[in-house]
C-alpha cells in the first residue's frame, strides 16, 4: 500500500516540477543514495575500477560511481515523468540514429532481438521504438506488491510498448511475437552465474544472460544493440541502434550461443567506454574469487 501510495506521489510530483529544479535535486538524492547506501555504492565501486581500469581507491574511479548514482536519480524522474506526458512528444527531445537498422532486420521477417544495458534511459529506448510505429515488447521483471507492479505496466504500455513478464509461459511469447516480425527488447547485462554464459566483458571472465542469444538462434531473428542516453544540460537525449557482429556461426548451438552473447558483450563495451558514468550496476559484476589476477579470455 505505501509502495503505490509512493509511486503515485512520485508521478504526481513529476507531473509538476519543473525539469529545471527536479535534476539538480534527482542530483542531490542520487548522491545521499551513494553515501548512505555502502553496499551498493561499494559494488558500483568496484565496477567502475573494472571498466576504468584503475585502482578502486583512485578518485576518478569514485567520482565515475557517484556521476552514476546521480544520473540513474534522474532516469527515476523521467521514468515518472513519462506518466504524464503526451505519447505523441516522447520524441520531441531525443536525436536518434541508426533506424535503418531497424528497417533491415524487420525487412527479413523475423524480428528483431533488441539488447541494452543497464544505461541511460532504456524505457525511454523502448518507447521511442514504440513512438515510430514499430511492434516492439519488453522482457521486463515482476513487481511487488501488485499494485506497484500494475502502475509500472501501465507507465509502459501507455507509450505503446508490450510487455511480456518473466514468468512461467515468456518464452514461448517472445518467439511468438518475433515470428509475427516484432521487436523484443531485453536487458542483457545483469550477471548471472547460474544458467548464463561465460564470457569476456572489459578484459574479465563475466556471466551474462543467454536468453537474447538464444532467441535469435531460434527464430532467425535481427540481433541489435539499442540504446538511449542523457546529453549534457539533462534537457536531450541521444539514441541509437547497431549491429552486434558480424558473428561466424558454428552450427553447434551452444558455442554459437557463447559467440552471440560474447559479442553482445563487445557492444556493450564499446558504448560504456564512451559514457561509463550512465551505466547503472549496482550489484557485483565480476565474480569476486577473479579480482585477484588476471582470467581467461573467454573469445
Amino acid at each position: 500500500m505505501w509502495q503505490a501510495l509512493g509511486f503515485r506521489l512520485a508521478v504526481w510530483l513529476a507531473a509538476r516540477v519543473p525539469r529545471g529544479l527536479a535534476y539538480p535535486a534527482c542530483a542531490l538524492g542520487g548522491e545521499l543514495y551513494f553515501w548512505l547506501n555502502p553496499g551498493h555504492s561499494r559494488k558500483a565501486v568496484e565496477n567502475f575500477a573494472v571498466v576504468l581500469a584503475d585502482r578502486e581507491d583512485a578518485p576518478r574511479v569514485r567520482l565515475m560511481a557517484r556521476r552514476s548514482f546521480r544520473n540513474y536519480a534522474k532516469s527515476l524522474f523521467d521514468f515518472f515523468r513519462q506518466m504524464s506526458i503526451d505519447p505523441d512528444l516522447i520524441e520531441a527531445d531525443a536525436v536518434t540514429v541508426g533506424w535503418e537498422h531497424v528497417e533491415a532486420g524487420l525487412a527479413r521477417g523475423r524480428g528483431i532481438v533488441l539488447v541494452t544495458p543497464h544505461f541511460g534511459n532504456w524505457d525511454l529506448a523502448v518507447g521511442l521504438t514504440a513512438a515510430r510505429g514499430y511492434p516492439i515488447v519488453a522482457l521486463a521483471d515482476r513487481f511487488t506488491p501488485p499494485e506497484v507492479d500494475e502502475l509500472v505496466m501501465r507507465s509502459r504500455t501507455r507509450v505503446g510498448t508490450g510487455i511480456i513478464t518473466l514468468e512461467s509461459g515468456s518464452l514461448r511469447r517472445t518467439l511468438q511475437h518475433l515470428r509475427r516480425n516484432a521487436i523484443v527488447g531485453l536487458l542483457a547485462d545483469r550477471p548471472q552465474r547460474d544458467g548464463g554464459v561465460e564470457v569476456s566483458f572489459f578484459g574479465r571472465a563475466a556471466w551474462l544472460p543467454s536468453g537474447a542469444a538464444r532467441f535469435a538462434l531460434r527464430s532467425g531473428a535481427t540481433l541489435l544493440l539499442g540504446y538511449v542516453g542523457r546529453r549534457p544540460g539533462d534537457r536531450t537525449f541521444f539514441g541509437g541502434f547497431e549491429p552486434i557482429g558480424p558473428v561466424e556461426l558454428t552450427g553447434e548451438q551452444e558455442a554459437d550461443i557463447r559467440l552471440l552473447t560474447q559479442a553482445t558483450a563487445h557492444a556493450m563495451e564499446n558504448l560504456l567506454r564512451q559514457y561509463p558514468d550512465q551505466w547503472y550496476m549496482f550489484r557485483a559484476m565480476w565474480p569476486s574469487t577473479n579480482a585477484g589476477g588476471d582470467v581467461r579470455d573467454a573469445e
